[in-house]
Order: structure tokens, then C-alpha cells, then sequence
């Protein structure tokens, strides 16, 4: 399990090109309307674990109004919140925002990295087979190379 992010390790860059904390969510992905695709993961992972809304929000410390309007997609949770959502829910930020976020060509190809890391060169060999065969058949049911 990936260890929990602290307020004091979230920083990003800005478009000034600044370092900063950040307090919400909002900077990184929020501008395309994505939340009620993380509040939808947010209630269904409640659910699985047969929490209430009220339930949630007492453990983490929130008023239940606030975790329905994240789970609506009306509001978006700081990144303190997240991360005690996720803690809660014993899910990591990256499952809860999965969705929310729109991979690019860069994002693809650091998660096809990320699959290599720890693996013997046998196994590493492996994967590039499968990888190989799987674009092979789409290239012949595309008939594009």
C-alpha cells in the first residue's frame, strides 16, 4: 500500500513556475469537471463497506453535508480530506482519482514503466512479449502498422 501523503509533502509547481502546498485538489485536475467522477468512487467505496455518509464524516472529522456534497460533485475535498477519505475507506488517492484524471501519452507511458519496476529481466521480457503480441493482433484486426 502506498504510504499516506502528509500536508507537508504536497507541493506542486505553478504556472509562475513557483513550488507550493497545496490545500485542494482543485489546482490539479478539477478545472475539466471531474468531481462527481471522484465522488461517485467515494460512495461506492463507502458503500462496500456499509458506512453511512454521516458514519464518514464523523471518523474523519467533516459535517456529513460536506461528504454528500463531494460525493454529488458539488465541492471538491482538500487534499487533507482526500487523504483521510482514503485512509478511511482503505483505498489509496490514486484509486479515488483514477477516474478523475486524463491520462496523456506521458501518463501511459510512465504506468507501462511503473509495471517493469521490481521484476526480473526475465519477467520484463515477458511483459514486452505480451505487449508485442497484443499490439500485433491490433494491428491486424485494424489493419493499420
Amino acid at each position: 500500500m502506498i504510504p499516506p501523503v502528509t500536508m507537508n509533502k504536497a507541493l506542486a509547481r505553478g504556472k509562475d513556475g513557483n513550488i507550493t502546498r497545496l490545500r485542494s485538489l482543485s489546482h490539479l485536475f478539477y478545472s475539466q469537471n471531474n468531481n462527481s467522477m471522484l465522488g461517485q468512487r467515494i460512495r461506492t467505496e463507502r458503500k462496500k463497506l456499509s458506512l453511512t455518509q454521516e458514519q464518514l464524516a464523523e471518523r474523519i472529522g467533516v459535517s456529513d453535508a460536506y461528504i454528500g456534497q463531494i460525493e454529488r460533485g458539488e465541492r471538491s475535498p482538500t487534499l487533507e480530506t482526500l487523504v483521510k477519505i482514503a485512509s478511511r475507506l482503505g483505498v489509496t488517492i490514486d484509486y479515488l482519482l483514477h477516474d478523475s484524471l486524463v491520462p496523456g501519452d506521458d501518463n501511459v507511458i510512465d504506468q507501462i514503466r511503473q509495471l517493469f519496476i521490481n521484476r526480473s529481466t526475465k519477467e520484463k521480457q515477458m511483459e514486452l512479449d505480451v505487449i508485442k503480441v497484443m499490439f500485433g493482433h491490433l494491428e491486424n484486426n485494424t489493419g493499420k502498422k
